[in-house]
């Protein structure tokens, strides 16, 4: 970790107010320069932060380990156009984030907001890659075909597991606890269950112009985002060779439906590149569609090049294109309208399974 003064604004490049600008290889901070020797960022770039009379600047923001992630952009009050979702906002009026703890984050940057702050972004891919490549000696390494991946580093998660269930001290229940305070079940436990449930395949891949679009389908919802998680999965190995000998679980949250769709299969791709555990199986453990919260769980195991035949590798989830059809909605970027025959949004309608998800992703 790097360590922050973040008692002084420090020497980064302040651009007039109002202005949003790429910073130039000479504008990078020394600290941001030490933690990174000699990458060249594409992404780095400064902006003015705008907060509305209200005092609110419409971000959702999670800590990690650079700074604060913006998860979702709201329409109000507005934000300069690089201050989008998938940036990272790793100092605040000459002051870092990267690299702090999430109290002195907050403390950082709660001091510092207000209309006119002015803001040091960069991506959060480039980060990570940036992160991986100085940390290449110590990575693990794992070469498939000739493509050679590296773990990326873990993320702060919003929400912390109490000590117990009950917040009570030493209460008698166990760490590992459900919400009603009984015992959660062992791994062992979750993968025998699973083990004894009919295995569903719900999907089909659907060519696109250079890219390959998700299509899952489902008698509830909840069945057709695990199924285009599933998906997600198969595209990448054949799911039968898979054993499910571990389970992985993963929380996601959005601004609507198709941003909740797309950070959860975002969280299972970043899982995937930070421990190459590849899933067979996936269960939805909870849809809250008034909270935009979902958290899911899948079984499989750690990828063996030798044992998994190679597929395509899932570069990313696009946002582009997403669609999720309920029994009388479809929803896309542009909104909500009336469901139309599901022949008309480039799928083949399956009888009896009234919710859809397509998602596009890179390759």
């Amino acid at each position: 970790m790097v360590s922050a003064n973040i008692s002084s604004p420090g020497t980064d490049p302040v651009p007039a107010s109002g202005q949003s600008c790429k910073l130039e290889p000479d504008e990078t901070p020394t600290w941001l320069a030490a933690a990174f020797v000699g990458h060249k960022w594409q992404s780095l770039r400064s902006c003015s932060l705008r907060v509305g009379s209200e005092g609110g600047a419409g971000l959702d923001l999670e800590a990690c380990d650079f700074g604060y992630l913006v998860d979702a952009v709201e329409a109000t009050p507005g934000q300069e156009p690089s201050l989008s979702a998938g940036s990272v906002v790793i100092a605040i009026d000459g002051v870092q984030l990267f690299g702090l703890e999430e109290e002195a984050m907050e403390a950082a940057f709660g001091s510092r907001f207000c209309d006119a702050a002015r803001l040091m972004l960069a991506d959060a891919d480039e980060l990570r890659k940036a992160k991986a490549s100085a940390e290449a000696p110590a990575a693990e390494m794992l070469e498939v075909g000739g493509l050679v991946m590296q773990s990326l580093p873990p993320r702060k998660r919003r929400r912390q597991r109490a000590a117990d269930c009950n917040n009570g001290g030493d209460s008698g229940v166990p760490e590992e606890c459900d919400d009603d305070g009984q015992p959660a079940e062992t791994t062992e436990d979750q993968i025998s269950r699973c083990l004894k449930e009919k295995e569903i395949r719900q999907f089909e891949f659907m060519d696109h112009t250079a890219d390959v679009i998700l299509h899952s389908w489902g008698r509830t919802l909840t069945e057709a985002f695990s199924q285009v998680c599933v998906a997600f999965f198969s595209y990448m190995t054949e799911l039968d060779t898979i054993d499910m000998v571990t389970s992985v679980e993963v929380e996601a949250k959005g601004h609507d439906m198709l941003d909740m769709l797309y950070h959860l299969l975002d969280e299972f791709l970043f899982h995937f590149g930070s421990t190459y555990v590849i899933l067979r199986r996936v269960e939805i453990l909870e849809l809250d569609e008034t909270n935009l919260r979902v958290r899911a769980r899948g079984f499989g195991e750690r990828f063996d090049l030798s044992k998994h035949p190679q597929g395509t590798e899932i570069k990313a989830i696009t946002m582009h294109q997403m669609k999720i059809l309920t029994e009388t909605t479809l929803m896309t970027e542009d909104g909500s309208v009336l469901r139309k025959e599901s022949a008309m949004e480039g799928g083949s309608g399956k009888l009896g399974f009234p919710f859809e998800c397509y998602v596009l992703v890179d390759i």
